[in-house]
């Protein structure tokens, strides 16, 4: 449409067109990430909208603990062997029980890595490392 209306000489309509075309592209892509901030000692959730990034910051030191949560995502199937499958997903997330924040700094499918990266994290940064999936990971092997 932008195009069209170029080219019948009609440049505010393809000027709107054009620019409605990335503001709802940019609602699509929907970009989000974690971004730290070692100078001041912060940490936010962010959403990219076109180049800006919109999020609040949280002091690292408000946090108190690292968790290693695990997660299950079931998806149903047709085949008649099977109703569903389990997918297993580990998180590693900044806990701040006082103020009921968290943070989910990364999510894995292994819970060997995840446990090994949340203990480099905790060490790193000083905090509690909670795991709270330890022994039923044992009971499953």
């Amino acid at each position: 449409m932008s195009v069209y209306n170029v080219i019948i000489a009609k440049y505010l309509y393809a000027l709107i067109l054009l620019l409605g075309g990335i503001v709802i592209f940019s609602f699509v892509l929907n970009i989000r990430g974690i971004e730290v901030d070692t100078f001041r000692h912060m940490i936010r959730n962010y959403m990219k909208f076109l180049w800006l990034r919109i999020g609040k910051w949280k002091r690292i030191n408000d946090f108190k603990s690292i968790y290693l949560t695990q997660e299950n995502v079931i998806v149903p199937v047709s085949d008649s062997d099977r109703p569903s499958y389990t997918y297993h997903y580990y998180h590693i997330k900044l806990v701040d029980t006082v103020h009921k924040n968290e943070i989910v700094l990364a999510e894995y499918k292994n819970y060997h890595i995840a446990h090994r990266i949340s203990q480099r994290i905790a060490d790193a940064t000083g905090l509690e490392f909670k795991d709270f999936l330890k022994r039923s990971i044992k009971e499953r092997q």
